[in-house]
């Protein structure tokens, strides 16, 4: 009996793990996302930026 509250034990522990690694995983993708949609507002703005000067040369 006690062998099998260890296995529940050890298998409550390993779901545990599991969660927190999937957590960390979407954690990352988030962050990937949030760079991504950072990088391309920077190029937005400078592509604004360089729009202005065009229409003010023109």
């Amino acid at each position: 009996m006690q062998r099998i509250s260890h296995l529940l034990t050890q298998l409550e522990l390993i779901d545990q793990l599991l969660h927190a690694q999937m957590s960390v995983e979407r954690h990352t993708e988030i962050q990937k996302h949030m760079n991504d949609i950072a990088t391309v507002q920077h190029r937005l703005s400078n592509l604004e930026k360089q729009s202005k000067g065009i229409f003010v040369r023109a």
